[in-house]
This record gives structure tokens, sequence and C-alpha cells, in this order.
């Protein structure tokens, strides 16, 4: 039975990770992003659909990720210029130890939330790190940029996904 239901998590993750988030479905239209809920590192749930009306910019990074520490600085900027216009930056850390983590966001000075998956959730399981999502205001994904996605092609693209209804 453990082996059977650890077999599910790991068909279940490569589904969320990989499949469920292919840019576009089978009909050539955006993908729905699987709803996402779960703690962020001060205590309060996050919930992606909640978010509905908003663009949504989730990465998935760790202190330990050479290429994150690059990134962060500029979704931080990134979240602060848009802000109004609609956009929410969010993260989520694969990292095991909170203490690292508390110190990198004082660090890198993120004050957009950080989300912490259980340890045994399927999110854990990404193989890529950075991994940036680029969720439109229905929920939809616009892109996904496996790897550090530079500067200029995040803000062109988010820019342009502020100005879709």
């Amino acid at each position: 039975m453990k082996l059977r239901f650890g077999t599910f998590r790991l068909a279940l993750a490569a589904a969320i990770v990989g499949t469920a988030l292919l840019t576009l479905n089978a009909n050539g239209q955006r993908a729905q992003v699987p709803d996402i809920r779960m703690a962020t590192i001060d205590g309060k749930m996050w919930t992606l659909s909640d978010l509905r009306g908003k663009v949504v910019v989730l990465n998935f990074w760790a202190t330990w990720c050479v290429p994150c520490r690059t990134e962060v600085p500029y979704l931080v900027a990134l979240g602060r210029e848009h802000k109004q216009k609609g956009l929410e930056v969010a993260g989520i850390s694969l990292d095991e130890d909170l203490g690292l983590v508390k110190k990198f966001i004082t660090e890198y000075k993120v004050d957009y939330p950080v989300l912490i998956p259980d340890p045994d959730s399927p999110w854990r399981s990404l193989d890529n790190t950075p991994t940036t999502l680029l969720i439109d205001r229905q929920g939809k994904l616009i892109q996904k940029y496996i790897g550090a996605v530079p500067e200029e092609t995040l803000r062109a693209d988010t820019r342009s996904a502020l100005v879709e209804r």
C-alpha cells in the first residue's frame, strides 16, 4: 500500500509540474494551472485561486540556487513596480531549512509571499530551479520558464500579460 501511494504521489507530481503545466492545452488554448494552496513562511494560507483577476508570477527557488539569487532582486522590483496594475509575485521555497529561508528573505528584502510546501508535497519534486510560471488573470499559464529567465524577457512578458483582459 505504501509503495502504491508513493508511486501515486510521484505520478501526481509529474502531472502537476510537467503535463499539467504545458503552456497550451490540446485545443491550443492556455492550460489552467492547478490550484495551489500552501502556507507562507509566516504561517498564513495562500491560495492561487484567490488571485483570480490578477497576473501572477510564481517562482520556484532555493537559497542554494545561484541563478535564484540573481532573479530574486528583479522579482522584488517587478512586483513593486506593477502591483497597482494587478501583478502579484510569490515564491515557493524548495529549502528544508526555514532558518536559511528567513535569512535569505531578510538579506534580499523579499516583500512578496514566500510559500513553503509540505515535506511530501508534489511541488517539492521540481527538478529545475529556478522555475517561474507567468499566470494570466483567469489562472491560465502564459509561460513556464525553466532555469533563470532573463529580466527583460520576464518584464516584457509581464507587461503584455498586464494589458490583457
